[in-house]
């Protein structure tokens, strides 16, 4: 769970510079310094990013919130996701599967 409320640090870091959500591994290059360890683990596929999906800021309101990454394993063994809002949330196999997921 930790993972992934860096991982939404990372992604609003690197939609903040460039004005647009990151769309693959590459807009968060710049970042990879200073968040190594969660840049490592969506380079290694053990975190899953559904690319070019905006992250709620906050006080913004009217955003659905749908899944925008998780956890490789979360589709076959549940585990925890982050969606669209900034949530970090756990899910089981089935609500994952049911789930509105932001496009790959």
């Amino acid at each position: 769970m930790t993972e992934l409320q860096e991982l939404k640090q990372l992604l609003r870091a690197a939609a903040n510079q460039t004005g647009h959500p990151p769309a693959r591994l590459s807009d968060l290059d710049l970042f990879q310094a200073k968040y190594p360890e969660v840049y490592n683990l969506v380079k290694s596929g053990d975190l899953v990013v559904l690319w070019g999906t905006p992250i709620k800021m906050e006080k913004e309101a009217g955003m659905p919130e749908m899944v925008l990454a998780y956890g490789k394993d979360v589709p076959t063994d549940g585990g925890y996701v982050l969606t669209s809002a900034g949530n970090v949330t756990r899910m089981s196999a089935a609500d994952f599967a049911s789930a509105p997921k932001a496009k790959k």
